[in-house]
């Protein structure tokens, strides 16, 4: 287990890990699309959806932003070349933030639609909250892709020497 957790966190992990986050945003935010259509008849499923991409940026922010106290933790850092770890750390916790928060959002736009309508009135809105639900989870997948360029720049360029 710690061999896996330790894999997770390297960079060749982060980079597997977000393209396979990428992908399956990209397959469910094709079927979201489509279901956006009919919310009245398709409302649970896209809540589902979105509950469940939203899980999963949560708990893939929360481990991006620890991704330095894991690395202490499992002994995980190589020697050569700290600086760039440092960076790659340093990634890891503003693209960690934004995938939580952006999770986290995406929840909240699927709640909203369960509340009541004598509490919140969302009747005729749905389709507006879940689009905005689909749109934080097409926003994750780009901030998810973004970093993975990062990642793979940084190990690029840091600590070259002349």
């Amino acid at each position: 287990m710690k061999r896996l957790l330790r894999y997770i966190i390297s960079r060749q992990g982060l980079l597997v890990v977000n393209f396979a986050i990428v992908a399956f945003i990209a397959i469910v935010a094709v079927e979201s699309w489509e279901l956006l259509t009919d919310t009245v008849h398709n409302a649970d499923e896209i809540g589902e959806i979105l509950d469940a991409v939203g899980i999963v940026l949560v708990a893939w922010g929360v481990a991006l932003e620890e991704r330095a106290t894991l690395m202490n933790a499992f002994g995980a850092y190589k020697e050569g070349c700290p600086e760039s770890e440092a960076m790659i750390d340093r990634e890891c916790h503003i693209y960690g933030m934004a995938a939580l928060l952006l999770g986290l959002f995406m929840e909240v736009a699927v709640e909203l639609v369960k509340v009541p309508d004598t509490v919140i009135n969302t009747f005729g809105i749905e389709h507006v909250l879940f689009g905005v639900g689909i749109l934080f989870m097409l926003v994750a997948a780009t901030l998810l892709g973004r970093m993975n360029y990062e990642i793979l720049r940084i190990a690029k360029t840091a600590c070259q020497t002349a």
